[in-house]
């Protein structure tokens, strides 16, 4: 049983520290920064393993993007889909619902700016899809670098709301990237070399 303590500011209210009790350590099983560009912008990242399922190389890991835009995945892991939710208390609940439950889930805060990442400059910040899709796409090549043993495993990439400009910008460019191996002007990573195709 983990207790965790919350600091927290809600609607002009003084800073309140919660405690609660959880039946596990509520920490994600990876986290950090993603850096995506030469000035050190970075794009922070949570990652949750399959929790009720027997892990396998077939077991999918779902990238999450949230929408806004400008909203970060972070804040659909604590609302929607993550393993657990805020309540109206802003404390911790168990969420039975969780994408994390039968999948990996992979929360990045994206585009830079958002949630918690970091721009190197203000200039870092992309204006269009396609300075999204890059920075993204090298967040990825880096987080299965880090985590290599997740390299060959499924990934789905889901979003909502503006998300639905992510999505396909992302898979676009997995695909662009993939071709150009194909022809030897880029080296892929293990996981973009394992891509046949992407379904909408």
């Amino acid at each position: 049983m983990a207790t965790l303590v919350i600091a927290s500011l809600a609607q002009g209210l003084n800073p309140s520290v919660l405690q609660l009790r959880l039946s596990q350590d509520p920490k994600p099983t990876f986290s950090g920064y993603l850096k995506v560009d030469e000035m050190g912008s970075e794009l922070y990242y949570a990652y949750w393993e399959a929790g009720e399922k027997a892990i396998s190389g077939e077991t999918p890991i779902v990238l999450w993007l949230q929408g806004g835009p400008g909203c970060a995945s972070t804040f659909g892991g604590f609302y929607e889909l993550g393993p657990y939710q805020l309540n109206k208390g802003l404390g911790l609940v168990n969420n039975s619902g969780s994408w994390a439950r039968n999948n990996g889930l992979l929360l990045i805060d994206q585009p830079l700016g958002t949630g918690y990442s970091q721009p190197a400059l203000n200039d870092s910040i992309p204006t269009d899809e396609l300075g999204m899709a890059h920075h993204l796409f090298t967040a990825l090549q880096e987080f299965f670098l880090k985590h290599s043993g997740l390299s060959a495993r499924p990934l789905f990439i889901t979003g909502e709301s503006y998300g639905g400009k992510y999505v396909p910008s992302i898979a676009h460019y997995i695909l662009q990237a993939k071709d150009m191996s194909e022809t030897r002007r880029w080296t892929p990573t293990a996981w973009s070399s394992h891509v046949s195709s992407i379904k909408m």
